[in-house]
């Protein structure tokens, strides 16, 4: 999922604010059948050996840029100082990646929240917080449906702030939220193509909620769904290849940057779209099996499972800045805050994204790759 794991120029979220992006350096269930909406049942075989999927929400901050981090289990931890220290490791339930607490659903922050989304196999789970340090694992009554109330019963897909409010995929519904605290079910409009829901991100730069979706009848055969109006209505977008889309729901996401939208998941291969997703053509190699696709101010970047990091100013040209030490895992950048990472279980960070350090803090024995970080604006940290 990339945010930084996936997304457009780089953000933090302010309190009353915010835009999910991937950015660093300068399976979802299926929709049903009948293309009448998305379901998020996790039918997708994901196993707990599949590397960490890559991801990150980051949008401007009108506060102090805090960094929360989301694995499996719902495991969260805070940083206040752009990942060299970390703390406030907090678990909600087994690590397993078919499981109420398993972490595909990802994070985000807007209106003064940081909200993530859980659950594979099992029911949905949301959790909120105000701060990156306590969290509220949200009842039942939380959430309405046209026939009352109901959480979430087939996990989730992807949860996204969208400039104005919280998206949620989930179960068999698309659910709306302004403060990430009461959830109401829509039911959606058709999307054009039905699959299984691998990614799903708002690019706050070009405004646009993306999933990338991949047919039930074969496997690998990527569609990739465009809204611009916050999930109101849908395109379809094609030409983004398996060789690009790979496994995104596990590594890789989606960036953007001036205009143009990136996508990477596979073995090395990227794709781009210079019209709001609704074409994809192959773009530049990494040459290795990525990690992390992200933005930052110049371009793009890339992290690879051997830890370099490259950058690239329009997707085609790659070239090497260093390498992290990280372990695959996850890559954000931050205008104030520079490169953070995690890999094997391991938080690193850098000031230029060639030069690495390990963080003064590392997370307690069993934590395991974090699958998204986001960055919100806060009035204070600690």
């Amino acid at each position: 999922m990339g945010s930084t794991g996936g997304s457009g120029s780089t953000a933090t979220q302010g309190p009353g604010e915010g835009a999910t992006t991937n950015s660093p350096p300068s399976t979802s269930g299926p929709a049903d059948s009948t293309g009448a909406g998305p379901q998020t049942s996790s039918d997708d075989g994901s196993t707990s050996d599949d590397p960490p999927d890559t991801e990150t929400t980051i949008g401007e901050p009108d506060g102090v840029p805090v960094v929360v981090s989301l694995a499996h289990g719902g495991q969260t931890a805070r940083s206040c100082d752009g990942g060299q220290t970390w703390s406030d490791f907090h678990e909600f339930g087994i690590q397993d990646d078919h499981s109420d607490y398993a972490a595909f659903g990802g994070l985000t922050f807007g209106n003064g929240a940081f909200v993530a989304a859980t659950g594979w196999g099992a029911s949905g789970r949301i959790l909120r917080s105000t701060d990156g340090v306590t969290w509220e694992d949200l009842p039942d009554d939380a959430f309405v449906t046209p026939k009352g109330v109901a959480r979430p019963s087939n996990g989730a897909s992807g949860v996204e702030f969208v400039g104005d409010g919280f998206v949620l995929f989930a179960g068999s519904h698309m659910w709306r939220s302004d403060d990430g605290s009461t959830w109401t079910a829509e039911s959606p409009e058709t999307l054009s193509y039905s699959g299984h829901f691998r990614e799903v991100e708002y690019l706050a730069e070009p405004g646009l909620l993306l999933i990338a979706m991949e047919s039930y009848e074969v496997q690998q055969s990527w569609t990739i769904q465009v809204s611009a109006d916050g999930g109101a209505t849908w395109q379809t977008g094609t030409g983004a290849t398996a060789e690009c889309v790979g496994y995104v729901q596990h590594v890789g996401g989606f960036a953007a940057h001036d205009g143009r939208i990136l996508i990477g998941g596979g073995a090395g291969p990227t794709c781009v779209s210079d019209d709001g997703g609704l074409t994809w053509i192959g773009a530049g190699n990494l040459g290795s099996e990525i990690a992390d696709v992200a933005s930052y101010d110049g371009g793009f970047v890339g992290l690879v499972q051997s830890g370099e990091v490259f950058a690239s100013a329009d997707g085609q040209a790659w070239t090497p800045l260093g390498n992290s030490g990280l372990d695959g895992g996850r890559l954000g950048w931050h205008p104030e805050l520079g490169f953070f990472g995690e890999g094997g279980a391991v938080y690193a960070h850098s000031p230029d994204g060639a030069t690495w350090t390990d963080a003064a803090s590392q997370p307690p024995k069993g934590y395991i790759h974090v699958r998204e970080f986001a960055v919100g604006g806060l009035p204070s940290c600690p």
